[in-house]
């Protein structure tokens, strides 16, 4: 008797960590949703925005629309102010120069690890495909950080590209 009940307690613990290694945290959730929307292109709501904002009788709304889209995409994930940042630095601008492009965006994978001594940062290597109209593909990876704030819970207070391998050439 006294071994079964070991047995359950010991398959019990198990499954528990298991479970627990096995479910990501809302920072990398948070992360790879961004990044998601980062690298995917065309994404047909933002090339609907910008093509209207071509046209100067409707600059004011379609303004708006990006805005809300934004806001929509984006916005869960940042405190209030890198939020504002992020969209005035152009943070869109991969998804939205591969869409006035008519290029193919994808995000292949993601790796992130969280830094030992700050356990706020994360550093992050994602794999992109580019497909061309010309039919040619391009992989590369984009690295960077993602800093989470302290006061606001899994809320991006800033994130950096600091190395895009070429990717804003291409898209080009």
């Amino acid at each position: 008797m006294r071994n079964k009940w070991f047995l359950a307690l010991s398959i019990s613990l198990a499954c528990i960590f298991i479970t627990a290694c096995s479910e990501e945290s809302a920072q990398t959730t948070a992360i790879k949703d961004v990044l998601q929307a980062q690298f995917s292109a065309p994404d047909l709501e933002l090339a609907e925005i910008i093509s209207e904002m071509k046209q100067i009788d409707s600059e004011t709304h379609s303004v708006q629309k990006l805005d809300e889209y934004n806001k929509n995409v984006y916005g869960n994930y940042f405190v209030e102010d890198a939020f504002v940042s992020f969209i005035g630095s152009n943070g869109y601008a991969y998804a939205q120069t591969a869409t006035m492009n008519n290029h193919t965006l994808n995000l292949e994978n993601v790796e992130i690890t969280q830094d030992k001594d700050f356990p706020e940062l994360y550093n992050f290597v994602a794999d992109v495909i580019v497909d061309k109209d010309t039919a040619d593909e391009v992989q590369t990876e984009v690295e960077g950080k993602v800093s989470f704030s302290k006061k606001e819970e899994d809320k991006i207070e800033a994130i950096k590209y600091t190395n895009d391998n070429g990717l804003s050439e291409v898209l080009r």
